[in-house]
């Protein structure tokens, strides 16, 4: 997942901020994708890279 955060003439500290909050907010940094499931492994149903919680 991407964003692209657009602002006029010098609004990068602006833009810069809003990413912070943003990261802050969402976590998605801490996600990590789903295991792959291999011939040999059990099918174990997991969150999709998403918290349970």
């Amino acid at each position: 997942m991407g964003a692209q955060l657009l602002g006029p003439a010098d609004s990068e500290p602006l833009l810069v901020s809003l990413a912070a909050q943003l990261e802050a907010e969402l976590s998605r940094h801490e996600l990590r994708p789903p295991r792959p499931v291999t011939a040999g492994s059990p099918a174990v149903p997991d969150a999709g890279g998403f918290p349970l919680a």
